[in-house]
C-alpha cells in the first residue's frame, strides 16, 4: 500500500537515507582503518630494535595502550563489517572476556579461513561451517581435559 507524501516528505525520506547510508559507510571505513592500523602495528613491533618500541609509539602518536588494543583487533580475525557493527569498544570487550578454550576455538577457525565471533559461552558462524565448528570446539576443550556439548540450536547461523 502506497503512502501519500508531499514533495517535503519525499525530500526528508531521500535526505535520511543518504544520511543512514553515508554513515554506515564511514562506520565501515573507520573498522578497516582501525584494522590497517593494527596489522601496521604488528609489522613495526616485528622490526623495532628492543627498547625502542614506546619512541615509536610515540612518533606514530598512538599510545602504548591504545597500541595493544589496535593489534588485539588485528589478530581477532574480526572483519571490518563486524568491528563496524558492534563497535571498536564492544568488539574489544568482547575478545577481552573470552577464555583460553575459547582462544583456541577463535585461532583454530582463523587458521582454517573462517571467521566466528564469541558470544557469551557459544560461537556466531556461517551455517555452512558448523560442522567444522563443532570438531574444533571439542578439539580444544579436549585439550584442557574437558569435554563438550554441541547442539545445533547453540550454533547460529550468520548467512
Amino acid at each position: 500500500m502506497a503512502i501519500q507524501t508531499s514533495n517535503r516528505l519525499t525530500d526528508l525520506a531521500e535526505s535520511i537515507r543518504a544520511a543512514t547510508t553515508k554513515a554506515k559507510t564511514a562506520s565501515v571505513e573507520s573498522a578497516e582503518q582501525y584494522l590497517v592500523a593494527g596489522h601496521l602495528l604488528i609489522a613495526a613491533k616485528a622490526e623495532v630494535a628492543h627498547g625502542h618500541w614506546l619512541p615509536f609509539l610515540e612518533m606514530a602518536g598512538v599510545s602504548k595502550r591504545q597500541a595493544q588494543r589496535l593489534m588485539q583487533l588485528a589478530n581477532s580475525g574480526l572483519k571490518s563489517d563486524t568491528v563496524a557493527l558492534l563497535g571498536v569498544k564492544a568488539a574489544l570487550e568482547s575478545l577481552a572476556r573470552m577464555k583460553p578454550e575459547a582462544e583456541g576455538v577463535m585461532k583454530e577457525m582463523r587458521h582454517r579461513g573462517i571467521v566466528v565471533l564469541p558470544v557469551h559461552d557459544s560461537f556466531l558462524a556461517p551455517a555452512s561451517k558448523a560442522t567444522e565448528l563443532e570438531a574444533v570446539m571439542v578439539d580444544e576443550a579436549a585439550k584442557f581435559g574437558a569435554s563438550v556439548f554441541c547442539s545445533r540450536s547453540s550454533i547460529v547461523p550468520m548467512g
